[in-house]
């Protein structure tokens, strides 16, 4: 079997490879990735908005804890999770 030497058996392939990567031509060589974008700044809750939706929640559950309906345990351990607390 004759021998291929430094060039057979992708030989040329690494060294075109090398070439390309000290010149940064290569595709998987690319610099570091870009930063991640900021985030913006969620502007405070006022009067004219409208109020988040666990607030209607607390509520009712105020008003079944009123009527007798809830225990005052059973309403806070609702508000907890209903305030991720």
């Amino acid at each position: 079997m004759p021998s291929l030497g430094p060039a057979g058996r992708g030989g040329a392939r690494r060294r075109t490879r090398r070439r390309m990567r000290r010149r940064g031509a290569m595709p998987n060589q690319a610099g570091p990735p870009p930063p991640a974008p900021q985030q913006q700044p969620q502007p405070p809750v006022t009067g004219g908005e409208e109020e988040p939706a666990y607030l209607g929640e607390l509520e009712k559950l105020g008003e079944l804890r009123d009527k007798g309906i809830l225990t005052q345990e059973e309403f806070e351990a609702k508000k907890k999770q209903l305030l991720g607390l």
